[in-house]
């Protein structure tokens, strides 16, 4: 998915299929995003790993 300069996708990394709820990944974005900005913080993006590990969001940013 894309929002502007923002842009977040999801990689799984196990060989079956996933369900993820769009309400969680919006919550996730905002608390990634918020930390992985490319003011203060002067980052580009980040990503955030599930626990098991069986897939990772990433965020990235072309601003900054």
């Amino acid at each position: 998915m894309q929002y502007k300069s923002c842009k977040t996708f999801i990689t799984k990394q196990v060989d079956y299929d996933l369900e993820y709820c769009r309400t969680d990944w919006s919550s996730l974005v905002n608390y990634v995003a918020f930390y992985c900005q490319a003011g203060p913080q002067d980052a580009h993006g980040g990503n955030c790993v599930a626990a098991d590990q069986r897939w990772f969001v990433q965020i990235q940013s072309s601003s900054g």
